[in-house]
């Protein structure tokens, strides 16, 4: 069994209860688990079920100033659990430290509910990340907006991004990001282990 580090784990212990009682199984209910993030792939797993990766390009013939290019990982939660009642501040105040971003809060005004964004966009924030998720792979279908989100970020790590090619390629991977998105290939699923 894993040691989980989040506010959710109360829909694990339950389905582990029930377990427990209709298949006589005798699974033990770990706690929370403390530590840095860096070490395990927990933060995968939370960005594969809350994160969302995005490419924003501003063209200078769209009435920009000038050109640019930037990429971010966003995660937002509300503040409370609406089950548990549980604060999501500990876990993503963890998580801001870890990729060095901020963590903020906004009120949706249609429903008056009260949530934090966190925002990974730095060239170091997101330079973390691609460390990160190089080692630790996600595995839904948000893994391959991370392949093409990782190009640009490369790109942007050399310095590269603004030149024709970058452009190019910049527009190529952002244009089949997310719900554009055509092609699947799910040869990323071999990584899985037991």
């Amino acid at each position: 069994m894993i040691n989980l580090f989040a506010v959710k784990i109360h829909q694990l212990y339950k389905l582990i209860d029930w377990l427990n009682k209709h298949h006589n199984t005798n699974i033990d209910k770990l706690p929370l688990k403390e530590g840095y993030l860096a070490n395990d792939s927990w933060l995968s797993g939370f960005i594969d079920s809350d994160g969302s990766f995005s490419v924003q390009h501003t063209k200078v013939e769209n009435n920009a100033k000038k050109r640019k290019i930037s990429c971010r990982l966003r995660i937002e939660q509300r503040i409370f659990d609406p089950v548990t009642g549980n604060s999501y501040f500990d876990v993503l105040t963890s998580i801001a430290k870890f990729l060095n971003c901020s963590l903020l809060t906004r009120t949706q005004k249609s429903t008056d509910n009260e949530y934090y964004i966190l925002t990974a966009s730095s060239k170091n924030s997101t330079e973390i990340l691609v460390n990160y998720l190089d080692r630790y792979s996600l595995f839904s279908s948000k893994y391959l907006d991370y392949k093409d989100w990782r190009e640009i970020v490369l790109l942007m790590l050399e310095n590269k991004h603004y030149t024709k090619e970058g452009i190019t390629k910049t527009d190529f991977f952002r244009d089949s990001m997310n719900r554009n998105r055509t092609y699947f290939n799910w040869d990323h699923l071999n990584k899985l282990s037991a």
